[in-house]
C-alpha cells in the first residue's frame, strides 16, 4: 500500500522535502505514521500538534484516522492572526 506525505511551511523546511512517498504493509492510524517520520527526522511529535492541522484526501482528520492504500496526507500550518 502506497500513500503520500505532504508538508507544509516551517515543517516542510524541517523535514527538508515537500513530500515522502511511503510503502505500508497494513492500514494505520496517522499518529504511526507521523510518530515515524517525525522520529527520523528528531522533531519532537507533541511540538507541532497544535501547530498543524491534519487533511487526508481532501478531509480534516484527527490523528486516529487509519490511512488505507493511495491516501494523501497533507500537514497544513494553522494561521493564526490578531
Amino acid at each position: 500500500m502506497i500513500i503520500k506525505v505532504r508538508f507544509y511551511g516551517d515543517l516542510a523546511r524541517e523535514i527538508g522535502t515537500l513530500q515522502i512517498v511511503l510503502k505500508l504493509d497494513k492500514p494505520i492510524a496517522i499518529r504511526e505514521v507521523l510518530e515515524k517520520l517525525l522520529r527520523e527526522k528528531n522533531i519532537k511529535f507533541k511540538e507541532i500538534l497544535n501547530d498543524y492541522t491534519i487533511i487526508v484526501n481532501g478531509m480534516s482528520v484527527k490523528l486516529d484516522y487509519i490511512v488505507k492504500d493511495s491516501c494523501e496526507i497533507k500537514i497544513i500550518p494553522i494561521v493564526r492572526g490578531g
